[in-house]
């Protein structure tokens, strides 16, 4: 989806986008310079909503001036087991709503993040 407004990204928005239990949410921005943010709301609905992962480009994960850590929105989603596909690249070139999302870690020892090659199939009309 391709959020296009700046600020919060809210529930409503998450309802609008028709996002259900068990989907991998990729949330999208052209904005570079008013990038947009998920609302902490926005992020426990997400929890609730058991989504199996967060990928985004361009939409910042917690409000403005949010401090890291374990309440922010990034630490809410690992600690509530859903992984953080942080600054995904590309995501414009995805023409449908829906798709089958790939993620290829790359394999590295004792670290709690690392690359991921994103790959997305989208069906043919």
């Amino acid at each position: 989806m391709d959020y296009r407004s700046g600020g919060e990204v809210t529930i409503g928005d998450l309802i609008d986008f028709g996002i259900k239990s068990n989907d991998i949410v990729l949330l999208r921005s052209s904005l570079k310079k008013t990038q947009p943010y998920l609302g902490f709301e926005a992020v426990d609905w997400l929890i609730a909503t058991k989504i199996k992962a967060f990928g985004a480009e361009n939409v910042h994960h917690s409000p403005p001036d949010t401090e890291f850590g374990k309440d922010d929105s990034d630490g809410r989603l690992l600690l509530a087991g859903i992984p953080y596909l942080d600054a995904l690249f590309g995501l414009q070139q995805i023409t449908k709503p829906r798709v089958f999302f790939i993620g290829l870690p790359v394999k590295i020892k004792r670290v709690t993040a690392s690359w991921t090659r994103a790959i997305v199939l989208e069906e043919i009309d």
